[in-house]
């Protein structure tokens, strides 16, 4: 015992230091010049998108699929997987909105570690001639170059 305290507590109380100092990020700041919030927004616009991707994608798996160009040329219509990757979307939109709020650079790496990935597949398929890929790459590429 250490003054009011047991070895337990202070075991218990620096178990809870070690997670507070991991898992509490510093807020990413988004002021602009003026004192706006301009990254916020674009932070908030993103999640939009990716939330109402998502939410299409759970709510009407067969309506996204036809809507979207050259996801058919991907293979047959799976309904389990785009509510899948409707998850993943949801997921990314709440992490991004949630790091607009304050919730610090590990929300955005959140959202960045499907995005990203998800971006960097297509980039690859692009590259590599895949069917679908290579039906949207040579204007991706144009664009880009």
């Amino acid at each position: 015992m250490i003054g009011d305290y047991t070895a337990n507590d202070i075991v218990a109380i620096s178990i809870a230091r070690v997670w507070l100092s991991v898992t509490n990020a510093a807020p990413v700041r988004h002021r602009g010049e003026d004192g706006g919030s301009a990254m916020r927004w674009v932070a908030v616009i993103l999640a939009a998108v990716f939330l109402g991707n998502g939410a299409f994608m759970l709510v009407s798996p067969k309506d996204w699929f036809a809507a979207i160009p050259g996801v058919a040329e991907t293979g047959p219509y799976n309904s389990h997987l785009v509510r899948d990757v409707g998850i993943a979307y949801g997921v990314a939109g709440l992490a991004t909105l949630w790091g607009a709020f304050g919730g610090g650079w590990r929300c955005y790496a959140l959202a960045l570690a499907f995005i990203g990935a998800h971006a960097v597949l297509h980039v690859i398929e692009t590259l590599s001639g895949h069917a679908h890929a290579a039906h949207h790459g040579p204007t991706l590429l144009n664009d880009v170059a």
